[in-house]
């Protein structure tokens, strides 16, 4: 089965060395097969998992994932501009071992952190950053301190 993450190394690798035109077109191969809309400039870690192949994702354009970051499906990382433009100076930054629950929206219109092993619940709607260690649901999410205690 195709792999969000696969393609869209591809298609990462074409823009960075200068072959724009086949990314692009990777991008949409990518969604036409997944159903993940993961954009070439997206920067993505290491062992990022995409739950049943990353069905509806959906990622803003200048996002940073991190390293053993678990994205379930339907989650959306999106950004809004204020003046339609892309602004590749607002940055959202998911940290390492983060999990995104299934239909969790992380929306601002400025920079945004999810921190390190942070918990976002099922369709929460994070606008604020979160910290590390912590888990946020709700709508729109509220910050619980500390993960419980793992067993």
């Amino acid at each position: 089965m195709f792999d969000p993450q696969h393609i869209h190394a591809a298609a990462r690798w074409c823009w960075l060395h200068r072959l724009g035109f086949l990314a692009p077109w990777l991008q949409r191969l990518n969604y036409f097969f997944t159903g993940c809309e993961l954009p070439y400039t997206v920067r993505i870690g290491k062992r990022v998992r995409f739950q049943h192949y990353g069905c509806g994702v959906m990622v803003y354009e200048w996002t940073i994932i991190g390293d053993d970051v678990t994205i379930h499906p339907h989650v959306v990382i999106g950004g809004i501009a204020r003046d339609n433009k892309t602004a590749p100076g607002k940055l959202i930054t998911i940290g390492q071992g983060a999990q995104l629950g299934a239909g969790a929206k992380i929306i601002s219109s400025e920079s945004l952190e999810i921190g390190e092993r942070a918990l976002i619940g099922a369709n929460a709607v994070v606008l604020k950053s979160v910290p590390a260690d912590c888990t946020a649901v709700g709508v729109p999410a509220r910050i619980l301190p500390t993960k419980p205690p793992t067993l």
